[in-house]
């Protein structure tokens, strides 16, 4: 990952995912990924800008076995954001627990957006810089997540559980966010 560009606004026709990793010097926190596609390392202080097709896409954040998920119906000409949280989860062990979360309209995390686009540094993949070929690795980790799908559909209980964006959560460019509980 290489510093980037922050992008206000999506291509014409086009939706733009904003992930939010607000958690200052914590190096990856997880493999972004819009389905089989690979979007980046999430790092601490950092946020990806990404340009997708709108309707109904499947984002995930993988680390190591755990994989969260955020189900999502985009339209064009949005802007829709997601945040990395990160907890430490003491009860079964001092482990980092992740979660992608959707931000939707009117949640308590919208007011927090603008303030960590401020902090937050843009990056952007650059495979000129991965060692290596790319798509054998890229296929060997898009293997978790899809242990992860399987899992969901033949044990829906036992599965993590999955975030929702609808289309109505995203912003045109420009609007301000309504305040929570507007």
């Amino acid at each position: 990952m290489v510093a980037g560009e922050p992008v206000q606004s999506p291509s014409p026709g086009k939706a733009l995912v904003r992930l939010h990793n607000p958690y200052g010097k914590l190096e990856n926190l997880g493999e972004f990924w819009d389905g089989a596609q690979y979007v980046g390392v999430s790092k601490g202080g950092t946020v990806i800008y990404h340009q997708c097709e709108p309707g109904r896409r499947l984002f995930y954040l993988a680390k190591g076995y755990a994989v969260t998920a955020v189900d999502a119906e985009l339209a064009p000409g949005r802007v829709y954001d997601l945040v990395v949280e990160c907890a430490w989860a003491f009860i079964i062990g001092p482990r980092r627990s992740l979660e992608l979360r959707a931000v939707e309209r009117g949640s308590p995390w919208r007011e927090k957006i603008e303030r960590f686009l401020k902090k937050e540094k843009a990056i952007r993949l650059e495979l000129s810089r991965f060692r290596g070929d790319f798509n054998k690795w890229a296929a060997r980790r898009r293997i978790l997540v899809e242990r992860w799908e399987r899992r969901r559909r033949e044990r829906p209980l036992a599965a993590e559980p999955i975030g929702k964006l609808r289309p109505e959560d995203g912003l045109l460019p420009g609007e301000v966010a309504p305040q929570s509980g507007q």
